[in-house]
């Protein structure tokens, strides 16, 4: 299995794939862990680990050189322990770096901001520490050093233990180094609202007619400029991450000079065009594109939220809700339903007075409540611009 899943390195888009084909078959992927980890990709009970030298920037010696380690005298107990016993001319800076940014020492309980800002000082120490015992002398930290077990994933000179990167920050360096997401998916923050703006399944888009329109958010990477042979005018290829594909786009000149603005490494957007059927198959045509957090505003037009009410906590996000609304007021229209015996739930409609401009981290909070049985999100339609081609010179 190892030797099949070697093959999935060195390449992003085959390393997302190959999780995504995992996941569906109910085995989940776990990140790096200096551990638990292998060379390659490896099953570890019923699960599947990522592989030290699949890191980006590791590489197969630095990954040889720490499981040798950790097979000889066992695991590490932290990072400092790890920095102390590894071979620093294999195992460098970047490669800590990327250990660290992909949560390989997570298993210590250490915020990775934390070991991150703390690396060089690691490497000084371990640097120490190798002229000291080639000089034959005693380390005087090593005598002060607590044992590990009770420094194990405890910061030192005084940091602040719940320094850490941002949830951005975290998946932005798991997807440039790894090629997926493992601590989560930046669309999670826009569940329960993509579901309903999107009007078929990423994975289904090569399936629609002839100038059959779709409306899709997710994630844009990869970025790729590009320039048409006809006349030089640029152009962009992107994937697209969705909550559960990633699929390849093209961005041609036209909707480049009017959208192109618009994408940027790992941004959340929505994107609109058509399926053009041709001699060589089916092409995906983006011809709009838009920051998803201001589509989100403008395409939700209502949210029926289905309450339960005999929750005690009912009164209290009613008050958030109407707090949420008044602090933001837009164009998204609130209902009202009330789940009954027997699943009636008689709908009334807020003032119009109380629209909404909604946001996706306001909307999770909101929907997490407790008396929050369900929502309804209704959206425009999908309505893409006319082609302006007498405009052009």
């Amino acid at each position: 299995m190892a030797a099949m899943l070697s093959s999935e390195l060195g390449n992003s888009d085959k390393v997302a794939h190959f999780v995504a084909e995992c996941e569906s078959m109910g085995l989940k992927v776990l990140g790096p862990d200096v551990n638990e980890s292998r060379e390659m990709f490896t099953p570890v009970g019923g699960k599947i680990r990522f592989g030290l030298a699949g890191i980006k920037g590791v590489g197969e010696l630095a990954a040889q050189r720490i499981i040798a380690e950790h097979e000889a005298n066992g695991p590490y107990a932290d990072f400092e322990d790890f920095a102390t016993r590894v071979d620093g001319r294999a195992v460098n800076k970047r490669v800590l770096e990327h250990l660290v940014k992909t949560g390989a020492f997570d298993f210590s309980r250490a915020g990775r901001k934390l070991l991150f800002e703390g690396i060089d000082a690691a490497i000084a120490a371990s640097s120490a520490q190798a002229r000291d015992r080639a000089a034959g002398q005693d380390n005087f930290l090593g005598e002060l050093a607590a044992p590990k077990a009770e420094r194990n994933g405890k910061p030192r000179g005084g940091a602040k233990e719940e320094a850490e990167f941002t949830a951005h920050e975290r998946l932005s360096f798991e997807k440039e180094l790894l090629g997926f997401y493992v601590s989560g998916h930046p669309m999670n923050t826009y569940a329960g609202l993509w579901e309903a703006i999107d009007t078929a399944p990423a994975e289904e888009l090569q399936g629609l007619s002839d100038r059959g329109e779709f409306r899709l958010c997710g994630i844009a990477a990869n970025l790729a400029k590009k320039y048409a042979k006809k006349d030089n005018r640029p152009w962009v290829a992107f994937t697209l991450a969705t909550r559960n594909a990633t699929i390849a786009l093209n961005m041609f000149a036209d909707a480049f000079a009017s959208f192109g603005s618009v994408l940027a490494e790992n941004a959340p957007v929505l994107v609109q065009g058509n399926i053009i059927r041709g001699a060589d198959g089916p092409r995906v045509n983006v011809k709009e594109c838009y920051t998803l957090d201001a589509a989100v505003q403008r395409t939700v037009r209502k949210i029926t939220w289905l309450l339960k009410p005999d929750e005690p906590g009912l009164e209290a996000f009613m008050r958030a809700l109407r707090e949420a609304v008044v602090r933001d007021q837009g164009d998204t229209r609130i209902e009202f339903a009330i789940l009954l015996e027997g699943g009636v739930a008689p709908v009334a409609e807020a003032s119009k007075a109380l629209s909404w401009r909604l946001s996706a981290p306001a909307f999770q909070q909101l929907r997490s409540h407790p008396c929050v049985a369900g929502v309804r999100i209704e959206t425009r339609p999908l309505e893409l611009k006319q082609d302006s081609r007498w405009a052009r010179r």
